[in-house]
């Protein structure tokens, strides 16, 4: 993968994935019990279970990149970021020249 190379989940195109393959997440073992691991490992209920799992996987995937796109749009929306950045170089360059001195408070 390169850096460009979007790294986006669909957790409806996994979904569609295992249903094409004849397994519907909704009716099968959850991968890791003890009577997942009891079956056999040829037994195609045990890779339905982890094909399962693998959606679940992918759709809490989807779901923390929705809100993490959700969370940045309200952070963007917060403030006036150029003016909060011309304020913070104005008063970096002041301490630089000499121009602002910083208070301190006397113990």
């Amino acid at each position: 993968m390169n850096a460009l190379e979007s790294k986006q989940v669909c957790w409806t195109a996994v979904l569609e994935f295992v249903q094409r393959r004849g397994v519907d997440p909704t009716s099968v073992l959850t991968a890791g019990t003890q009577r997942w691991a009891d079956l056999d490992d040829n037994d195609p209920d045990k890779l339905g279970a982890v094909l399962a799992a693998g959606v679940h996987h992918a759709l809490r995937q989807d779901s923390a990149q929705a809100a993490r796109a959700e969370a940045s749009h309200a952070i963007s929306a917060s403030a006036d970021w150029r003016q909060v950045s011309s304020e913070i170089r104005q008063r970096t360059d002041a301490r630089r020249s000499g121009a602002r001195i910083e208070r301190r408070e006397v113990v």
